[in-house]
């Protein structure tokens, strides 16, 4: 089954996606598919892209979700993405974690704040997805290369990532991050 065929064919809840994700979900997804991994998506509105997850990853996964609103049970748990107490929580609810799939506040205070505390907690392999950076650009979040922006954090994460390539930059040394690479 492809993402599309999971996403489009699969009764479900209303789940709302641009089409050009769906391709992006399918080649960074696929790796995980019929294994018996557990994936968090941080903002689940309505349920439905949980249910899509569940259905493209099949009944091994375990699809979890994090919301700041609606009823918490044993798959959702109900908190705000940049709340350490409730990524603790999280953390304490999946052990282990394979996939994140970030389409949470779209604030980058919060997106950077769960992805500080969640990507080091994800498995190898594991893949974290961040939707709608586009938010960072807008004045109404943070604005066009805004130092506050996750864009621009994202910026000085490729930076790191290459940290140990570069012979000359006194200021840029290896990271935990820079080990990911």
């Amino acid at each position: 089954m492809t993402f599309e065929d999971a996403f489009y064919h699969t009764p479900h809840r209303r789940s709302i996606k641009f089409p050009h994700y769906l391709p992006l979900y399918e080649r960074y997804l696929r790796p995980f598919q019929g294994a018996a991994v557990t994936a968090l998506e941080i903002g689940v509105g309505d349920g439905g892209f949980l249910q899509v997850l569940q259905t493209y990853l099949g009944p091994q996964a375990r699809v979890l979700g994090l919301d700041c609103s609606g009823p918490s049970d044993e798959t959702v748990l109900v908190g705000r993405q940049e709340d350490l107490v409730t990524l603790a929580r999280v953390k304490d609810a999946a052990p282990t974690l394979s996939i994140v799939i970030d389409d949470g506040s779209h604030q980058s205070a919060h997106q950077r704040a769960s992805f500080e505390v969640l990507f080091p907690h994800l498995q190898s392999p594991g893949v974290y997805l961040v939707e709608d950076i586009q938010y960072s650009y807008s004045r109404k979040y943070t604005g066009y290369r805004h130092p506050e922006s996750f864009s621009e954090y994202l910026k000085g994460l490729g930076d790191e990532l290459n940290a140990m390539l570069v012979d000359r930059a006194e200021d840029l040394r290896p990271t935990v991050f820079t080990r990911t690479g």
